[in-house]
């Protein structure tokens, strides 16, 4: 297992179905209404342009990430662990960038790569049910009713030391806002924050509450207190202390290539009076820009904001609040292919993932079976996607 990797999304403080089978031929009276109200407040940007989207990942049937639905025929798809995937290993609520190009007007683009980011990987040490929190990896992990689990039904199944790889949102405060919350069996262990108590002549570091010693580890970048830290490891932590058998420090900017189209999401923190904030490690200029689904933007909120990244800074022209395209589209998540496995209106599988279109009305449901190519929209909830809206193509 090559356990040397890179750092490329998201800000650690804080893409089997393609795109090619994407929303043609009719068949239904309904319409794929994902731009529903958008052109009415802003302008979009029209034509196909040079694209980098860093999120999690929220629709399947290629990889929807912040609003922008890609195809991945032919793209390089990777885990920032050096493995090659495939389209089966991208699920909701996974971290990835995508880079390629993109028409901002149909919210579709072509993807060139997809690097799935790893979350934090280890052995559950705390859990409270109670406060809907665990800690793994030292590293306290919030969960809501947006969190999507694979492996588990839900927090409720989860017990103390069970290993898990949690995806999420980083927090001002060092915790996790979790997207998704895999069970599974680990053979690499890692976390990710802003190193502190840097110490050079014993080789440690204190990541979170763990205490992270790399004498014998691979080290990529400088280490020094406050930056952005990346560690893996062959081991789980013993009395608090990780062997690290890599690190890498670096910066949420990295990748980002001046006039490319960025968008990003995170949390926001340390607004100042010059409408500069920053967004999951990356410095934004929000006094040019359209707000969708709020009117002011705080510390705190989760934002996905779009603009051209101009050497130093993203220059927003457009900020969407969380829940603001739930409501355009019918709900958070989307799925676009066929029905692989089909019990009842109640259970049946797109894209791997269990669906329930049981609260959908009106459907033909003689239509609905193994092979027909459906567009869902709704929420996952813990393993199954609630559909909202359903349409047949």
């Amino acid at each position: 297992m090559n356990t040397k990797f890179s750092i490329k999304v998201l800000g650690w403080v804080a893409a089997a179905a393609a795109l090619s089978a994407c929303g043609g031929g009719g068949g239904s009276n309904s319409t794929d209404d994902r731009t529903s109200g958008n052109s009415t407040v802003t302008a979009p940007v029209t034509g196909s342009t040079k694209s980098l989207y860093q999120g999690p990942i929220s629709g399947l049937g290629s990889v929807i990430v912040n609003g922008m639905r890609f195809s991945v025929v032919g793209a390089n798809l990777t885990d920032d662990d050096h493995n090659t995937l495939t389209s089966a290993d991208m699920h909701i609520g996974m971290n990835v960038t995508v880079s390629g190009s993109g028409d901002q007007q149909a919210q579709t683009g072509v993807a060139t790569s997809v690097e799935l980011v790893h979350g934090t990987r280890g052995s559950i040490t705390a859990i409270n049910k109670a406060l809907d929190a665990l800690t793994v990896m030292g590293q306290r992990v919030v969960v809501n009713v947006n969190t999507a689990y694979s492996g588990v039904t839900g927090l409720a199944a989860l017990t103390t030391g069970d290993s898990v790889e949690v995806h999420g949102i980083p927090q001002p405060d060092g915790s996790v806002s979790a997207t998704l919350i895999e069970k599974k069996t680990l053979a690499i262990f890692g976390t990710s924050g802003t190193l502190t108590a840097l110490n050079t002549g014993n080789k440690t570091f204190t990541l979170g509450s763990l205490t992270i010693d790399y004498s014998t580890a691979s080290v990529t970048g400088i280490l020094s207190n406050g930056v952005s830290i990346k560690v893996r490891s062959s081991a789980q932590p013993v009395n608090g202390r990780l062997l690290a058998t890599a690190t890498e420090a670096g910066n949420a900017t990295a990748l980002y290539t001046t006039s490319t189209t960025l968008k990003i999401k995170g949390v926001v923190s340390a607004p100042d009076a010059s409408n500069k904030l920053m967004v999951a490690g990356t410095t934004v200029d929000l006094s040019a820009v359209t707000l969708l689904g709020g009117t002011t933007v705080k510390a705190g909120d989760v934002i996905e904001v779009r603009g051209t990244w101009n050497g130093s800074t993203l220059v927003a022209n457009q900020v969407e609040f969380e829940g603001y395209r739930d409501a355009q589209i019918g709900g958070r998540n989307e799925l676009y292919g066929t029905i692989s496995a089909y019990t009842s209106l109640a259970n049946f599988v797109v894209n791997g993932v269990s669906v329930d279109a049981s609260a959908v009305q009106g459907l033909n449901t003689a239509l609905l079976k193994v092979g027909t190519y459906l567009e869902v929209k709704g929420a996952l909830q813990g393993n199954t996607l609630k559909a909202s809206k359903l349409e047949i193509k």
